[in-house]
């Protein structure tokens, strides 16, 4: 009979109930660490075919820039998927087209030695070359849009983090992604009754 007074009050009151969370910022960051990783697993399978098709049209490539994701490689390789891209571009051309990515940070030298190499490296044209440089496209898109989604999820995790308050990050080698991804692990550290 107690309980059934109980349940009644509940019932009849409800609207004075607190609202049930449970978890659920914990099982938030679960899921943008679990996002995170999908994309760095897909983006890396992806770079690895990347390399494997820009080294068929560019045996130098990876003399052109230091990486060859970062913005500059991308745009590069987005505009000029093949060295056929590149006929009749002169070394100021090139370097104009690279300052921009690059932020001004790649001078004519760098196209210089660009051309140098693809000009050294004298590729034969492969049959259906225009679909394999639009694969090529493709990729770049591809691993551009990914590289954004990274960054945007790590920019979320950052404001929830805050809202801990915690400062993981003030110990030595824990960033953002690693406090991140301790916080999704261990959930609620208040659930812990000492520090044993």
């Amino acid at each position: 009979m107690g309980f059934t007074i109980y349940l009644s009050v509940l019932i009849r009151r409800q609207d004075l109930l607190p609202e049930a969370k449970p978890q659920d910022y914990y099982w938030t960051m679960r899921y943008l660490m679990n996002q995170r990783d999908a994309l760095i697993k897909a983006s890396t399978k992806l770079l690895q075919q990347f390399h494997d098709q820009i080294q068929n049209v560019y045996s130098s490539y990876k003399e052109f820039f230091h990486e060859v994701e970062c913005p500059t490689a991308l745009a590069f390789y987005e505009w000029y998927p093949s060295p056929e891209y590149l006929q009749n571009v002169t070394n100021e051309e090139l370097a104009e087209f690279l300052r921009v990515p690059s932020h001004n940070t790649c001078s004519t030298k760098r196209a210089n030695e660009i051309l140098d190499l693809v000009e050294k490296d004298a590729i034969k044209v492969r049959d259906y070359q225009y679909a394999r440089d639009r694969v090529i496209q493709s990729i770049v898109r591809t691993l551009r849009f990914q590289n954004e989604e990274i960054k945007r999820i790590e920019e979320i995790e950052a404001e929830m983090l805050k809202e801990l308050n915690y400062q993981l990050e003030t110990i030595p080698g824990v960033n953002t992604v690693t406090a991140s991804a301790l916080v999704a692990q261990i959930g609620d550290i208040k659930r812990y009754k000492s520090v044993d």
